[in-house]
């Protein structure tokens, strides 16, 4: 099958370490069950006075607009090859993050990405869009080459700022969402009967440990994510403490983010230099092997679509407790595989520390064992496959 992918947030051609590579994950895994594959960036620049803005504002516009901002200003049209995947970066200026570029600048991009297309000799099967972004060029990939269309959707559903927006979701043939907790608003604004599927993310298999210890319990906690508000680490810095009293315990606080001071300040506060560690931001390997240390991963933020970290955290053996009615709600059961507390919530959050904290061994062992199970259906392979399978049903 010919996929083309077109999303405003890729790796890789000098794109920041801090934006995901969701969207690569499938990419890649595609490329090697042997579909051809072309990926579109619609690269987001702004005018350069946002590069240079103080760090307090660059904080206030992520937390407003939900969204990291790049260090660079990617303004250059480039072709590159990553990690297998070709990609086709095509800059689109922005005067700020929440506006829609006017459509007769993106017809003028969908053109470029047509004639950069057929210098391939690329037609594409299906062509996909991530985030909403890409409406409106989705429609004049469709007019020309004739394909069906999907569009997988990564947060709060808001169509209403794009002009002639009824008509351009009407072309999609399938929608996806990247959780279950999206299906309510989903159905609110385009009906329980429009096609769709959930389109979740994975982890690579090599990451799924069988021979983790189960057994473990050292009272270690471990938080990994970008340190934003939404995410609420301190709520975790400042449960733990409560909860264990004068008692050990050992907490790693792992990345880095706008409020990378204010944590040192709160821990400093608390007397707890001793027993948090914050790391700042580390590879992928080195969190891997601080998750096979820690026994209960915890991260209660809102507005989390979908989080990897959590199967990662699954995978190794970690018991997780994860925010109730967000991205991992279908995929954690409360009490089976892990646990689910209200986003941001300090005092359920305790009572729920100190549940798995008093729970026999024979019950934490049955919970990771649950979860190791859950995480070995969530690899990349796996859901990259089942994605594959979703767009091969609407291949004209």
């Amino acid at each position: 099958m010919n996929i083309l992918v077109i999303s405003h947030v890729y790796p890789g051609g000098g794109m920041p370490q801090s934006f995901t590579p969701v969207v690569h994950y499938f990419t890649r895994e595609w490329v090697k069950q042997g579909h051809k594959v072309i990926v579109v960036n619609l690269s987001t620049y702004f005018p350069c006075i946002v590069y240079h803005l103080p760090p307090f504002v660059k904080k206030y516009l992520v937390n407003k607009f939900q969204s990291v901002l790049p260090e660079e200003r990617l303004n250059k049209a480039i072709d590159f090859n990553y990690e297998g995947v070709d990609v086709i970066r095509v800059p689109i200026f922005k005067y700020k993050p929440s506006m829609v570029v006017p459509y007769k600048r993106q017809a003028k991009q969908a053109d470029y990405i047509i004639a950069k297309l057929q210098e391939r000799g690329f037609v594409p099967d299906v062509a996909v869009g991530h985030w909403q972004n890409p409406l409106y060029i989705l429609s004049r990939i469709k007019a020309h080459y004739g394909c069906s269309t999907a569009m997988v959707l990564h947060g709060v559903v808001s169509f209403d700022r794009y002009p002639n927006w009824k008509n351009l979701t009407s072309q999609i043939d399938l929608w996806g969402l990247r959780s279950v907790c999206m299906t309510e608003v989903f159905n609110k604004l385009m009906g329980i009967e429009t096609p769709r599927f959930i389109c979740a993310s994975g982890i690579p298999q090599s990451i799924v440990n069988p021979e983790a210890d189960l057994m473990r319990w050292n009272d270690r906690y471990i938080y990994v994510g970008f340190l934003l508000d939404r995410k609420y680490p301190d709520v975790v810095i400042k449960t733990l403490p409560k909860v264990y009293g004068q008692d050990d315990y050992h907490l790693d606080v792992v990345g880095g983010g706008f409020i990378e001071n204010e944590l040192h300040a709160l821990i400093k506060q608390l007397d707890e230099e001793r027993r948090i560690n914050m790391t700042g931001r580390k590879p992928r390997e080195e969190v891997i092997l601080m998750l096979d240390r820690a026994d209960c991963f915890i991260m209660i933020s809102r507005d989390e679509v979908f989080g990897l970290v959590y199967l990662e955290a699954m995978a190794r053996g970690c018991i997780v407790v994860a925010s109730r009615g967000e991205g991992m709600t279908g995929i954690i059961e409360d009490g089976v595989n892990g646990f689910l507390c209200a986003a941001g919530d300090e005092d359920e959050l305790a009572q729920i520390v100190q549940k798995i904290r008093s729970l026999p061994s024979e019950n934490r062992l049955a919970i990771r064992k649950a979860a190791m199970k859950t995480a070995s259906e969530y690899t990349d392979w796996k859901v990259a496959e089942r994605y594959a399978e979703q767009l091969s049903t609407i291949k004209k």
